[in-house]
């Protein structure tokens, strides 16, 4: 199922393409939950926590208070990584959108239903792939394949890894630091210490000495390695 999101404080707008979203998803067979927000506040109130984030954010940008760009840059600050999608009447704002990582830029009343079909069809096919991607780690005979966005964190201990992952799982296994940094480092893993190896997804905040975890964990910062966390928290 995909979980979306529209926040927009046009509710006439909201609807229409609400109305279209849900169009296309039963025509292509595709099972969505939707929320509905009208201000940024809203939405950085309801998605404290990891679990809450949509898979799908179809955001615009002129709103009262916290306008949408902000609260995309919010987003990114905290680690969501979930995609968006600004839908807007601006033009003039399509270079911010990259700046945020946006995975597209859709012009309210000018973008035809059969192109905003194509961009939502993408989308869930993107999600559906990265919904796919697991690591397989074995040991004494047993093998775990483990979602990759579940991890919340690696730490060793002399050669034993524990990698942990969903709300309160763990898994220890044979290796090394240095090799599950290499294969994950473009997925939004850092090192924090010499024997911690964090998912930025799920770093609430963090400090010279120390990085919070969404769950309440706290995780020791090295000093070494206090400017490279720093420079990815801030994006």
């Amino acid at each position: 199922m995909l979980k979306i999101a529209m926040c927009d404080d046009n509710l006439l707008s909201m609807e229409a393409y609400l109305n279209l979203v849900e169009n296309i998803a039963e025509k292509n067979g595709i099972e969505t939950s939707i929320s509905t927000y009208t201000s940024a506040n809203e939405i950085i109130f309801d998605w404290e926590e990891k679990e809450k984030y949509a898979d799908i954010l179809y955001l615009d940008i002129h709103m009262d208070g916290i306008d949408g760009m902000e609260l995309a840059q919010k987003l990114r600050e905290k680690g969501c990584r979930t995609e968006i999608v600004f839908l807007t009447k601006d033009r003039g704002q399509m270079h911010d959108a990259f700046d945020v990582e946006a995975f597209h830029y859709v012009v309210k009343n000018d973008t035809p239903s059969e192109k905003f079909e194509e961009i939502f069809i993408r989308l869930a096919d993107k999600i559906g792939q990265k919904r796919k991607e697991y690591i397989t780690f074995s040991c004494a005979g047993e093998n775990r394949n483990i979602l990759i966005d579940s991890i919340r964190y690696f730490q060793v201990d002399i050669r034993v890894i524990t990698v942990y992952y969903n709300s309160d799982e763990y898994f220890e296994f044979y290796s090394t630091m240095g090799k599950i940094e290499n294969a994950l480092c473009s997925k939004g893993f850092i090192r924090i210490y010499r024997s911690i190896l964090v998912n930025t997804a799920y770093i609430q905040s963090a400090t010279p000495n120390e990085a919070v975890m969404m769950d309440g964990t706290r995780l020791p910062v090295g000093r070494s390695y206090w400017k490279d966390l720093k420079e990815e928290m801030v994006g």
